[in-house]
């Protein structure tokens, strides 16, 4: 890959713009491996990010199904658990955090 470009785990070459950006562009997806999460993902135990639209859906996107754990706690709306508020951008924040 050129100096500017991301090695995917495959040896494919993409944008080193695409690094980090929570889209996956590598096929194995390893261009979010390792990658700090936003507040309304979910960080596997690889380190990689699962965007809360993601969790509960059937498709096991952490290596052990972290995702598809305790989903009886998740509101349909958001992928918030039920301690947390789901805010319009999709963030979630815990309910006692919503007054200050």
């Amino acid at each position: 890959c050129a100096s500017y470009e991301f090695q995917c785990t495959s040896g494919h070459c993409i944008s080193g713009s695409s690094r980090c950006d929570s889209d996956y562009n590598c096929m194995d997806s390893s261009d979010e491996d390792g990658c700090k999460c936003f507040t309304n993902e979910l960080t596997c135990s690889s380190g990689r990010c699962v965007p809360s639209i993601n969790l509960c859906d059937g498709v096991k996107d952490c290596e052990q199904g972290l995702d598809e754990l305790r989903c009886g706690e998740l509101i349909s709306s958001g992928g918030c658990i039920k301690s947390q508020f789901s805010c319009p951008d999709g963030t979630c924040v815990p309910w006692s955090s919503t007054c200050n």
